[in-house]
């Protein structure tokens, strides 16, 4: 019953032992819809930030009770002994989908937050739904790289497309520090 909050996919990081034998596990409260972790930075005080997803269902039946979940890209954090510290959502969700996500993520090159790639749309399900988007504005998935303070807080985002599709379907996969500074990042377009 997607209305009594009770979801089944939630955030998870599980910390294992040599033998891989559990130590201690994260998992997020029943009360959100989380999932699909990519990535993760490990810090020195032993705390963790990850990607992940935040969800919500949007009744899209028309009166009919049909639900569907939409996925906006997040980042959160995990101190040492696995409680939750913080989280920040970022990027619009597109229906039904799980491509609005972060798949990378790096420690920024000045140490003062994080910065993660992945991908995002222009438009969230109830623009997808309304009849008022349809004048000529493409909806598209976007490339989106975005970064957050070491607390969490949003910094910035920018987001990339192509511009010579009907419906782009832009996507960055990974970013790498680059040795004079800024970085390198992959997708596709």
């Amino acid at each position: 019953d997607p209305y009594d909050n009770e979801y089944k996919s939630r955030a998870t990081v599980v910390w294992l032992d040599k033998q891989f034998t559990v130590k201690k596990r994260y998992l997020s409260a029943n009360g959100k819809l989380e999932g699909l972790g990519y990535d993760m930075i490990l810090n020195d005080n032993e705390s963790i930030v990850a990607t992940n997803c935040i969800g919500r269902h949007f009744d899209v039946g028309f009166g009919h009770g049909i639900l569907i979940p939409g996925w906006r890209p997040s980042i959160y954090a995990v101190d040492s002994s696995g409680q939750f510290s913080w989280q920040t959502e970022m990027g619009y969700a597109h229906f039904g989908e799980n491509l609005c996500i972060f798949n990378a993520l790096i420690q920024s090159n000045a140490k003062d937050g994080y910065i993660a790639v992945g991908s995002q749309t222009n438009f969230d399900v109830e623009e997808y739904y309304s009849a008022d988007t349809l004048k000529g504005e493409n909806f598209r998935f976007e490339a989106l790289i975005a970064k957050v303070s070491n607390t969490g807080d949003s910094l910035w985002s920018r987001h990339y497309y192509t511009s010579d599709f009907l419906f782009s379907n832009a996507e960055l996969y990974d970013i790498i520090p680059h040795p004079e500074g800024g970085y390198i990042l992959t997708g596709n377009s």
